[in-house]
């Protein structure tokens, strides 16, 4: 079953037209509704986080609130008319509310609250959640959107690059695999995408020193789905794996990388470094991922 709803969180002074302009593009590519969702922090829970009591009182705190309520108010304003904007140019039908219909189409509405917190009821009403460089690295304390949404919605994310990869086809397609049980839940994801396919690689980066996992069960499987794949071997040396995964996408001309997000768990790759991070801020080509 293809994508019928993707959804794209944006954060205040975290929007980038070029960003928009590349989702509102594969929303009408596939074609299913892009739903833009601006989250609009709530400066109780700002202050929460920083251990300050809110209050509704008059004096400092009270004024800190009331700017950062109107800062929250006109960014949210100006991502609206950049979002109507674009969603004229691209000629995409304006839609809020569910349909059959198979055209493409756009929405946009804001949500106050904790980022973290809203973020995964939101990737979960949705096909797959977009992420661009710029709400990737939106960080309000110890954690981002990105990898909320990856972690705790169940649902695939999509992460779309910079302006480096823009011109860049996701229809040859990557698939970095680990054997693990995250990069089988990325390929059946990817498969019930619909996303435009031309040719697959399944590529592994060998560890001498550990065991290799199985390539012919996957694929088996994606022949079965009348997808035949290319398997491939990189050796791992010195480098990340990450840098090994990287360099076979470019050299493969792949656009779009499938793969397993957050293998290890979370703090382990955050202390020791990790495949998913790597690849999201050093790939420059498009991820879809399942943790």
């Amino acid at each position: 079953m293809a994508m019928r709803n993707i959804v794209m969180p944006i954060a205040p002074g975290r929007y980038d037209p070029s960003s928009l302009r590349r989702a509102i593009a594969l929303a009408k590519r596939l074609p299913c509704h892009l739903d833009v969702v601006f989250l609009l922090p709530d400066p109780k829970e700002t202050f929460i986080y920083t251990g300050i009591e809110p209050t509704e009182q008059d004096g400092p705190l009270s004024d800190i609130r009331d700017r950062m309520e109107d800062h929250g108010r006109s960014a949210a304003e100006a991502s609206r008319r950049m979002f109507a904007k674009l969603r004229k140019e691209a000629e995409l039908e304006l839609r809020q509310k569910p349909s059959l219909a198979s055209t493409a189409s756009g929405g946009w509405h804001r949500i106050k609250g904790e980022p973290q917190e809203m973020i995964t009821p939101l990737a979960r009403r949705a096909d797959a959640t977009i992420f661009t460089p710029e709400t990737a690295r939106y960080t309000l304390m110890a954690d981002n959107v990105l990898e909320a949404a990856l972690l705790r919605s169940g649902r695939p994310v999509l992460y779309l690059p910079g302006e480096d990869g823009q011109q860049v086809d996701i229809s040859r397609v990557m698939i970095a695999w680990d054997g693990s049980s995250a990069c089988v839940r990325a390929i059946s994801a990817w498969l019930a995408s619909g996303l435009p396919l031309q040719e697959v690689f399944l590529v592994h980066a060998a560890d001498p020193h550990e065991d290799q996992p199985n390539s012919d069960s996957i694929r088996d499987h994606l022949a079965w789905h009348g997808v035949p794949c290319t398997v491939e071997t990189r050796r791992k040396g010195a480098e990340p794996v990450g840098a090994v995964l990287a360099e076979a996408a470019v050299d493969l001309h792949c656009g779009l990388i499938v793969m397993g997000g957050y293998g290890h768990f979370r703090s382990w790759e955050a202390i020791f470094g990790g495949v998913t991070r790597y690849m999201i801020h050093h790939a420059q080509r498009s991820l879809f991922m399942m943790h």
